[in-house]
C-alpha cells in the first residue's frame, strides 16, 4: 500500500505539472520537446500518434546520457528491467515484472529483441554496444500480431542509422577510473548522387575488474573486468526502378572475465550452517567473508564469457507506382558463447561448470503496406524463422567435496546423521549410500556434460488493417498465424555412472523428442484525438511464447517438456503535447493476464523450466518532458507494477526450508523391519523404491506455494528523472557549456524465485551526473561523467548455494567517473 500511495502520489505530482499553469505558463516559440519518429507498427509514425505504450530514445538522448550499454536502458523505461548475471547467455529482460533468462537453453525469452528488424533468437546477441544508433523503441505489452512469438511481455526495436548521401564521420574516446578506456568511430561515404552509400562503425572497450580475487593461488586475481569490439558495415543501393537495397554486416567479440559473485550469507537456520565447519576441516581453507559489497571475492576455478555475434542482412524496399510498399528483409545470424565458472562459488576446489552454445538463424520477413492517409490502411506479410542451437554444459564436483563429504554432517548429504542407529561418523562418507565409494573416479571428481541440439521452425502470416472512422477516430485489428516446430536431441552423462539420481548427476539419459504448435495472435485497437494535442486509447492484445524442452537435468524418469506461456494484455493510454511542444505527457494502464506461466527455478544445482500456472501483471507507467526555456530541459518517467501468482503450488523452496526438510524427513525414516543391527556400512545402497528416504527416492524434498506472492526481480516503483541545462558563454569563445543530473530510484525487490528473504535487494537511489562544453556548431564535445555519483550498493541478482548452506550475489557496478572527447567531422 505504502507503494502504490507513492506512486499515486507521484502520478498527481506529474499530472500537475503537465496540466497546472498553461495558460499561464510563458514559453519560448523555439522550446519545444523534440518529435521522436518511430516504427512500432512498421511504418513511421510520430511517437504521439501511435496508440502503444511505447518508450522511444533516439540518437540526440544517447548523447546526452552518455549511453553505450544496451543494459543502461533499464534505467530509463519505465517497466523495464534488463539483468546479466553469470555471463551473457543469461540474459533477462522483463517488462511490466515478466521475463526469462537463458540459462536454460531450452526457453525462449518473453521479450523480444529485433535489430534492424531482424529477431534475436537469444537475449545475449542483443548485449552490444550502442554503435552509431538511430533510435531504440521500448514496445510494452504483447506484441504477437507484428512481431511474432517470443513476445508476451514486449518488445525491443534497435534501429541503426543508415547510410546517407554525404560524407560525414565521428570519432570518440572515453577514458575512466579502473583504467577503462573506450574507443569509438564512424564514417560514411556517399557512392553517388542518388543517395547511394556505405557507413561503417566500431568500438573497443576494455577496463580493469570492479573485484579482487583472494583466493589462494588464483590465476585470475581481477574480476568481472571488460574487454569487448565490434564493427558494423551498412551498404545502402538506391536504383531508380529496382527499388533500394540495403545490406548489413556485423561482427562483435567479448572476452570479458566475466562474471563472478560474492558471498552475501549463510545466516540461514543455525543448523544447517554446519557444512561450512565441515569444508574447513576438511580443506583447510578459511570461510569466505560475508560482506556482499566489499568487492573481494573467492574464486578458485576460472571465470570466462567469450561471446561472438555475427550476421549478414539484405533488405529490400520498393515504392510502386501506386504508393504501395514491398519490404523484404533476408538475414542471417550466429551466437557462439562459452562460460566458465566457479560453481561451488568459494575459495573450496569443490566445483567447477562450463556452458559452450553455438547458435546459427535464418530469417525472411516480406511485407506488404498501403497507401497512407486512406480510409482504410493495412499490411500483411508473411515469415520464416529456423535456428540450430548446440549446447554442452559440464558441471564436476572436485576434491575437497569429496573430502568434506567424509565429515559428519555433511553438506552431500543433508546436515544430519543418525546416531541413534549407533553409526560412526563416517557413516556420511559415499560409500554409505554408493557402493564402492563410486560417486568419484580414481582422481576424487565427479562430472555430468549435457549435450543437446535444439532446431526450431517457425512459419507465420500476419496482416494489420486501420480503419480511419473519421479525423479524430480509428479503429485497428490485427491478427497473425504462427506455426511452430521444435526438435530436441541429447544426452545426459555422468563419469563414473552412479547408482542413483541425485541431480545434477546420476545414469545416463538419452533424449529424442519433438514438439509442434499453432497460435493465432490477436489484437483490437481504439484511437481517439480530443484535439490535435491529445489522444487516447484502448487495446487488448494477445503474445504468446513457445513451450518446449528443459536442458539441463532432471531425474530420471522426470518429465522435461514445458507448455506454451500465452499472455492478454488489456490496456487504457493517453499520449498529450501542450505549451505549443514545449511539453509532453504519456502514459498507460495495463494488466496483463498470463496463462501457464514458464517459470525458471534454480534447486541448487540447476535451473529448470516448468509452468507455474496463471499469473496478473497490472499498474501504470508515465513519461514526462518539458522545455520551459530554450536552456533547460526536464524530464522523466515512473512505473508501478505488481505482478504476482495467481496459482504456483510447486514453487523452489528456499535453502533453510530445504535444509530444515531433509533433516524432518531423516528424523521420520525408519530403516526397513526385514534390516536389523548390525547395519552394512552401504545401508542406503542396499535400498530400493519406498524403502529409500524420500529425497533419495526422487520425492520432493518440501513444497512452496506461491500462489498470491510477487514475482523476483520485480520492483513494485521506479522512477527515473533528469534535469539538463546548456547555453553559449561568451568566456569559452562562443561556445557551450552544459550539464545533465539524473536520479533513478528503484523499489526493493526479491532477487530469486523462492523468495527467500535472504536475497532481497534494497530500494536505491543512483545520481548521473555530466558537464562539459561543446562547439556552437556541434563539431566537437569534451565531457566530464560520472555514474552510480554517491557509490550506491546494490546487488543485479542472487542464488542459493547448497555446498555451504549460503547465498551469493553479483554486484552491480560502484561509482564510474572519466572524460570523454567527441569530435565530428
Amino acid at each position: 500500500m505504502r507503494n502504490l500511495n507513492t506512486a499515486l502520489a507521484a502520478a498527481i505530482a506529474l499530472t500537475s505539472i503537465s496540466y497546472t499553469g498553461l495558460a499561464q505558463a510563458q514559453v519560448s516559440e523555439f522550446a519545444t520537446v523534440e518529435e521522436i519518429i518511430v516504427t512500432a507498427n512498421r511504418r513511421q509514425e510520430m511517437l504521439q500518434d501511435v496508440p502503444m505504450s511505447i518508450a522511444a530514445f533516439n540518437e540526440n538522448f544517447f548523447k546526452d546520457a552518455g549511453i553505450t550499454d544496451f543494459k543502461d536502458l533499464e534505467n530509463y523505461a519505465a517497466s523495464l528491467k534488463i539483468v546479466s548475471q553469470s555471463s551473457s547467455r543469461d540474459t533477462s529482460i522483463r517488462i511490466r515484472g515478466i521475463g526469462s533468462t537463458g540459462t536454460n537453453a531450452g526457453i525462449d525469452p518473453s521479450v523480444g529483441v529485433f535489430i534492424d528488424g531482424i529477431y534475436q533468437g537469444r537475449a545475449g546477441m542483443s548485449l552490444g554496444d550502442f554503435m552509431d544508433i538511430e533510435r531504440v523503441e521500448v514496445l510494452r505489452g504483447p506484441q504477437g500480431t507484428l512481431y511474432g512469438k517470443n513476445t508476451a511481455a514486449g518488445a525491443i526495436s534497435v534501429i541503426s542509422k543508415a547510410p546517407v548521401g554525404e560524407f560525414e564521420g565521428a570519432a570518440e574516446v572515453v577514458v575512466g577510473n579502473y583504467d577503462a578506456l573506450e574507443t569509438r568511430g564512424m564514417i560514411n561515404i556517399p557512392f553517388d548522387d542518388n543517395g547511394s552509400a556505405m557507413r561503417v562503425s566500431a568500438y573497443k572497450v576494455e577496463r580493469d575488474g570492479f573485484d579482487d580475487n583472494i583466493a589462494p593461488g588464483a590465476d585470475q586475481q581481477e574480476l568481472n573486468d571488460a574487454d569487448k569490439w565490434g564493427i558494423k558495415a551498412r551498404a545502402l543501393l538506391e536504383t531508380d526502378d529496382l527499388g533500394s537495397f540495403t545490406l548489413s554486416v556485423d561482427k562483435s567479440k567479448d572476452d570479458s572475465v566475466c562474471c563472478a559473485p560474492d558471498v552475501i550469507g549463510y545466516e540461514g537456520t543455525s543448523g544447517l550452517n554446519l557444512p561450512f565447519s565441515s569444508l574447513a576441516a576438511a580443506t583447510g581453507e578459511p570461510l569466505p567473508a560475508v560482506d556482499e559489497f566489499d568487492r573481494k571475492l573467492y574464486a578458485d576455478a576460472p571465470y570466462t564469457n567469450n561471446v561472438e555475434v555475427e550476421g549478414i542482412a539484405l533488405e529490400w524496399v520498393k515504392d510502386l507506382d501506386n504508393d504501395f510498399i514491398l519490404t523484404w528483409i533476408n538475414a542471417y545470424r550466429t551466437y557462439d558463447s562459452y562460460s566458465e565458472f566457479d560453481s561451488d562459488f568459494s575459495a573450496y576446489n569443490g566445483g567447477i561448470g562450463a556452458t559452450e552454445v553455438d547458435h546459427e538463424q535464418q530469417s525472411s520477413e516480406f511485407r506488404i503496406a498501403s497507401p497512407e492517409g486512406e480510409t482504410v490502411d493495412y499490411q500483411v506479410g508473411v515469415y520464416y524463422y529456423y535456428s540450430d542451437m548446440e549446447t554442452i554444459g559440464t558441471i564436476s564436483m572436485l576434491g575437497d567435496t569429496e573430502a568434506a563429504a567424509q565429515i559428519t554432517n555433511s553438506p552431500l548429504i543433508g546436515y544430519f546423521n543418525w546416531p541413534d542407529l549407533g553409526y560412526p561418523p563416517s557413516f556420511i562418507y559415499p560409500s554409505a549410500f554408493l557402493p564402492n565409494n563410486s560417486f568419484f573416479d580414481a582422481n576424487g571428481e565427479v562430472t555430468n556434460i549435457d549435450t543437446n541440439t535444439h532446431e526450431t521452425t517457425n512459419y507465420a502470416a500476419f496482416g494489420q488493417a486501420t480503419w480511419n472512422i473519421t479525423d479524430e477516430l480509428s479503429t485497428t485489428l490485427g491478427l497473425r498465424y504462427t506455426y511452430e516446430r521444435k526438435e530436441r536431441e541429447g544426452s545426459q552423462i555422468t563419469t563414473p555412472v552412479p547408482p542413483r539420481d541425485a541431480p545434477p548427476f546420476g545414469p545416463d539419459i538419452f533424449v529424442d523428442e519433438s514438439r509442434s504448435k499453432e497460435n493465432v495472435s490477436p489484437t483490437i485497437t481504439v484511437r481517439y484525438f480530443t484535439d490535435d494535442r491529445v489522444m487516447y486509447y484502448g487495446s487488448i492484445s494477445r503474445g504468446f511464447k513457445s513451450g518446449g524442452f528443459n536442458q539441463q537435468r532432471t531425474a530420471s524418469g522426470v518429465e522435461g517438456e514445458f507448455d506454451d506461456e500465452t499472455s492478454t494484455n488489456y490496456e487504457l493510454g493517453w499520449k498529450g503535447t501542450f505549451l505549443d511542444g514545449g511539453l509532453q505527457f504519456n502514459g498507460s494502464l495495463y494488466y496483463v493476464d498470463y496463462e501457464d506461466f514458464q517459470s525458471q527455478t534454480f534447486d541448487g544445482t540447476s535451473i529448470n523450466v516448468r509452468n507455474a500456472g496463471n499469473l496478473t501483471s497490472y499498474g501504470l507507467e508515465m513519461e514526462l518532458q518539458y522545455v520551459p526555456t530554450v536552456n533547460l530541459s526536464l524530464g522523466g518517467s515512473l512505473g508501478y507494477n505488481k505482478a504476482e501468482y495467481d496459482e504456483f503450488d510447486d514453487g523452489e523452496c528456499t535453502a533453510d526450508n530445504k535444509g530444515l526438510a531433509y533433516q524432518d524427513q531423516f528424523n521420520n525414516w525408519q530403516v526397513p523391519a526385514d534390516i536389523t543391527a548390525p547395519y552394512p556400512l552401504n545401508l542406503l545402497a542396499a535400498l530400493n523404491g519406498d524403502d529409500l528416504p524420500p529425497q533419495f527416492a526422487g520425492q520432493a524434498v518440501c513444497e512452496n506455494d506461491l500462489g498470491g506472492e510477487e514475482l523476483d526481480n520485480a520492483p513494485e516503483l521506479t522512477l527515473s528523472t533528469f534535469a539538463q541545462y546548456e547555453n553559449v558563454a561568451e568566456i569559452l569563445g562562443g561556445n557551450m557549456y552544459f550539464a545533465r543530473l539524473e536520479y533513478i530510484y528503484t523499489d526493493s525487490y526479491y532477487l530469486a524465485q523462492d523468495l527467500d528473504p535472504n536475497l532481497e535487494n534494497d530500494a536505491t537511489n543512483i545520481f548521473n551526473l555530466r558537464m562539459g562544453i561543446k562547439d556552437i556548431t556541434g563539431a566537437w564535445e569534451a565531457t566530464l561523467w560520472a555514474r552510480n555519483l554517491t557509490d550506491e550498493e546494490q546487488l543485479l541478482s542472487g542464488l542459493d548455494i547448497p555446498v555451504y548452506s549460503g547465498y551469493v550475489g553479483f554486484n552491480a557496478p560502484p561509482r564510474t567517473y572519466g572524460a570523454s572527447l567527441r569530435y565530428n567531422f
